[in-house]
């Protein structure tokens, strides 16, 4: 299934190391240090105890975490304890779209026992049916929203080697409403 998704996506081969270096050339944009959890991306993940992916089409993505996968959330939850500094400001995704992947990191950094602040899942938020509005009027009393915008100009200008990746500025060219 994850070379049918690559293909379908046009993403090429080798894509677990290029999410890899694009995370890393994000994180040295931002001034952060790169850590990368060790388990895998939805697409790639098997239920427990058999040869049966998790994912067998594209729309399995935004289904419910499978009760299976209950499992994964302490493991998340350790991994972003582990990596956290001493003093620090928790973002998470809100989940939009529900993406399994953002469902999971969701729920492990809500068991950290930090105060949270959380971001509206990209490219979700603009592919999706779903309104940002209605989200933070539900959300508003609830959670933190952090909103951040980068300038297309600044993150080209400030990444010799590190660049946004390019379908994602493709994105933010077309949607000039999320820049802030």
């Amino acid at each position: 299934m994850p070379k049918l998704l690559h293909g379908f996506w046009g993403i090429g081969d080798d894509v677990p190391r290029k999410r890899s270096l694009e995370d890393a050339a994000c994180c040295a944009v931002l001034g952060e240090a790169f850590r990368r959890c060790t388990v895998p991306d939805n697409i790639y993940r098997y239920l427990p105890g058999s040869d049966e992916p998790v994912i067998k089409e594209n729309e399995n993505q935004f289904e419910p975490l499978e009760p299976d996968e209950s499992y994964l959330i302490p493991l998340v939850t350790d991994f972003l304890r582990k990596n956290l500094p001493g003093t620090c400001e928790l973002v998470a995704p809100l989940g939009i779209g529900s993406h399994r992947d953002h469902v999971l990191t969701r729920r492990a950094a809500e068991r950290i026992g930090l105060p949270l602040w959380h971001y509206a899942d990209y490219p979700y938020l603009v592919y999706g049916e779903h309104n940002l509005a209605t989200v933070l009027a539900c959300s508003v009393l609830l959670y933190n929203i952090f909103t951040m915008g980068l300038s297309i100009r600044w993150c080209s200008s400030n990444s010799k080697e590190a660049t946004c990746p390019a379908q994602n500025l493709t994105a933010l060219e077309e949607s000039p409403s999320l820049r802030h």
